[in-house]
């Protein structure tokens, strides 16, 4: 799994990482793209069949970006250097001192865990980006009227605390719940703990469920106004597992697929710190999957197919 990133998990995966000549011009290529700052973005594909180590190369991916693993991964993978091979060798010390002066956030998830919620790409995406800033990852309306105006005053960690107190639910884990059949009560505590906040407004909302339709317009404004907040060394990188099975297992697959490349499309060309590395398979798909491939080609700049 994509997520699994327990410490024995990072620690033997490092350990035991092997790699190829072939393999390490695909990281180069992937890591140089990613350190420039005037690279023109577009989504970068890694293919391989079952069990050619898709999801292995996205992770050691992540290790090499991520602080807390960039220096054990970047030293792994020269050491798989032959000696003869000086200027990669050089080429790699460079990029790992490029890589350690950017600031990289990873919204990593696994698409086939969601083919069976009938949601669109968007409200998918969507919701892993509200995880990855804390809130929660089911309801995005209770996100945006609720949990954000709560954490743009300060006060989100207070509410969530009143909450366990209060009413003996962790926000963490029980946000849809709690908010669903104890919303009065909900909005009351975070009315206490922020009494400026305009919970009317948010309980017209979540009480009838009429919110604002979520589509790609919005979850764009969101990426946008969160990027605002972040200098020119920023990178925010999803990395998305298995996305094929999503885009072929929907019940409406015409319908998500062109969701999905204005979505990409959109993204990709919002701004250049954000990246999107997707692995799909590469052979013996269904043939009804050709539309598939075809829109995920015209997407990627960078294509790395494992065998």
């Amino acid at each position: 799994m994509i997520d699994d990133l327990t410490e024995a998990t990072v620690a033997a995966e490092i350990e035991n990482f092997v790699i190829s000549d072939r393999l390490l011009s695909s990281y180069v290529s992937i890591l140089e793209s990613m350190a420039q700052s005037d690279y023109p973005n577009k989504l970068k594909l890694v293919c391989g069949d079952f069990g050619t180590g898709k999801t292995y190369f996205l992770k050691y991916l992540f290790y090499l970006l991520n602080p807390d693993t960039s220096e054990r991964a970047f030293e792994r993978m020269i050491s798989q250097v032959s000696e003869s091979s000086s200027e990669t060798k050089m080429q790699l010390a460079y990029l790992k001192k490029r890589i350690t002066k950017l600031q990289f956030d990873f919204i990593m998830f696994n698409a086939d865990l969601h083919v069976y919620n009938d949601h669109g790409f968007t409200i998918v995406l969507f919701n892993e980006f509200n995880a990855h800033l804390g809130y929660n990852a089911t309801d995005i309306a209770l996100a945006l009227l609720l949990e954000k105006p709560l954490d743009q005053k300060g006060k989100f960690e207070q509410f969530k605390e009143a909450i366990k107190s209060e009413l003996g639910f962790n926000w963490d884990v029980d946000a849809a719940t709690v908010s669903t059949f104890q919303l009065d009560e909900v909005l009351q505590i975070a009315k206490d703990v922020a009494p400026d906040l305009d919970v009317e407004s948010a309980k017209q909302y979540l009480s009838n469920r009429d919110t604002p339709q979520i589509n790609i317009s919005l979850f764009l404004a969101e990426i946008k106004e969160y990027l605002k907040t972040k200098d020119e060394n920023y990178r925010l990188v999803f990395m998305i597992d298995h996305i094929l099975s999503f885009l072929s297992s929907n019940n409406a697959p015409t319908a998500q697929l062109i969701e999905f490349r204005a979505l990409i499309m959109e993204l990709i060309n919002l701004d250049k710190r954000i990246s999107i590395i997707a692995s799909p398979l590469v052979n013996g798909e269904p043939q009804d999957n050709e539309d598939v491939h075809k829109v995920l080609s015209r997407l990627c700049d960078l294509k790395v197919v494992l065998s």
